[in-house]
């Protein structure tokens, strides 16, 4: 009786592995933009792009819109470094001179001219 309860426990725990494998894992990102969902970044680029990433991935990979940016347009870069938001983008305007520093080029220009 021992090797049939040995058995059954075997074949149970062979079919969760199993079955563990073969389901696909979906990974949700959030995203986010500092203009509205009308503007054309969020609607006509970002979606889209979201849109065919999930498509190309067959499900595997959806995305999120978070329904306002969780910071200022500056701090689009520490928003996804402290985890706020899982991807975003920015423009030249709103990123660093010297790589691995934070903060706007413009807030540089403002607080040397200050």
């Amino acid at each position: 009786m021992p090797r049939v309860k040995l058995l059954v426990v075997t074949l149970v725990l062979l079919t969760l592995v199993v079955a563990a494998r073969s389901a696909p894992a979906q990974t949700t990102l959030t995203m986010s933009s500092w203009v509205s969902p009308q503007h054309h970044l969020t609607a006509s680029v970002l979606q889209v792009w979201a849109n065919d990433v999930e498509k190309a991935t067959g499900g595997r990979v959806k995305f999120t819109m978070l329904p306002k940016h969780p910071s200022a347009p500056p701090g689009t870069f520490d928003a996804v470094r402290d985890g706020l938001v899982d991807l975003s983008f920015v423009t030249a305007s709103y990123t660093s001179p010297t790589p691995g520093s934070t903060g706007s080029t413009f807030r540089r220009s403002v607080s040397i001219a200050a």
